[in-house]
């Protein structure tokens, strides 16, 4: 807090962005369910990338894709 805020993270927002304690809290609030709901995204993209056929990710590395183009494109 010394470092990045000057000592006062409340008082610097106030005086460099305007950021009152309502918007404040609300800030908060957005980081913290930001953090939240990772662990959804992850479970959701992991099923989605694993139930692809196994046939269909070979023969797509076997035409010569990476296998990044192969998990994004197929």
């Amino acid at each position: 807090e010394l470092w990045l805020f000057d000592g006062n993270t409340r008082v610097y927002l106030n005086n460099e962005f305007g950021i009152d304690f309502d918007q404040r809290k609300s800030l908060i609030v957005g980081i913290a369910m930001g953090f939240a709901i990772i662990q959804t995204i992850f479970s959701i993209d992991e099923d989605a990338i694993f139930i692809v056929p196994k046939s269909l990710t070979m023969g797509s590395l076997a035409l010569g894709s990476t296998r990044w183009q192969t998990m994004v494109k197929v």
